[in-house]
């Protein structure tokens, strides 16, 4: 089951939406133990799968990995690009968002997020 993140990043004046397949592993293995956790604390384990999350995602676009960029995200992605391209939102496969990506990012010699 995905997990789906509202956040508003910094420098942005629009929210991104970031759906994602699965968690940091550790969260899932451990979920009967974090649930009898205090709502802070497990506030904070899942601000930090986000973190790490996110982090991957962004390191793998660099890379171009996009096997690994798919892997971060949900069957059906929310892509709202619509504060850097206009348009509208749409719903998109992982494959069909990297594949824009790859063509898109193809003329840069090097990606740094």
């Amino acid at each position: 089951m995905g997990r789906e993140i509202e956040s508003f990043l910094p420098g942005q004046s629009s929210k991104v939406l970031i759906t994602f397949q699965h968690m940091n592993p550790c969260y899932t293995e451990n979920r009967k133990r974090i649930n009898i956790m205090n709502p802070e604390t497990k506030k904070l384990i899942d601000k930090e799968n986000v973190i790490q999350k996110v982090t991957e995602l962004f390191v793998f676009i660099d890379q171009r990995d996009w096997p690994k960029v798919r892997s971060c995200l949900a069957e059906n992605v929310h892509f709202d690009m619509t504060s850097m391209a206009g348009g509208d939102p749409v719903n998109l496969t992982p494959e069909q968002i990297t594949q824009a990506w790859d063509k898109g990012l193809s003329s840069l010699q090097a990606i740094h997020h």
